[in-house]
């Protein structure tokens, strides 16, 4: 089966991975120029997640036993868990995500900006990007809540994310 993610974040590399390792053929589209271009900064994340998914941490990443805050009052606040979340760096993640799902078979295009959906006879069979159409067999949208390949798909019913909402979750089945 031909696969279209875009989006290489951690959802759309994790499920490039899955994919390919079941022998389909994945094709990502980022529009980052590249890994280390995605984003910066960290999440703090269980660690158990890592060893549910089977995943090493990154490298660099910290437990994190303590946790200092501003609360809305404007007083700072403390808290101490009894189970550490880990302070993942995300371009660790990001590399290491990659490099598994290239090894697994998973082709990834940088620079490339995924734009529509491309809809025909009320299912959706590929993607416009960077102008060209690129069909599959199945397209995962994996490039966040205010992404122009859900909106493009709205005429299908779609529910879409409003302005003042801080999070979004998207899921769309269609059969061909």
């Amino acid at each position: 089966m031909d696969i279209v993610i875009v989006g290489a974040g951690i959802g759309g590399l994790a499920a490039a991975s899955a994919f390919a390792k079941a022998g389909d053929r994945v094709t990502v589209f980022e529009r980052a120029n590249g890994v280390d271009a995605m984003r910066c900064g960290h999440d703090d994340v269980d660690p158990d997640a890592f060893a549910r998914a089977g995943l090493p941490l990154p490298d660099g990443s910290v437990f994190k036993r303590d946790w200092t805050f501003v609360a809305p009052d404007g007083k700072m606040r403390g808290i101490r868990e009894a189970h550490p979340d880990v302070t993942v760096g995300r371009t660790a993640l990001d590399r290491m995500l990659a490099e598994r799902a290239e090894h697994a078979g998973a082709k990834l295009v940088f620079g490339v900006t995924a734009s529509n959906a491309i809809v025909r006879d009320g299912a959706v069979v590929g993607v416009r990007a960077d102008g060209t159409e690129v069909l599959a067999d199945l397209v995962v949208d994996s490039a966040g809540a205010f992404s122009s390949v859900g909106a493009s798909v709205a005429a299908l019913g779609v529910e879409q994310c409003k302005d003042d909402e801080v999070f979004c979750v998207l899921r769309t089945f269609f059969e061909r």
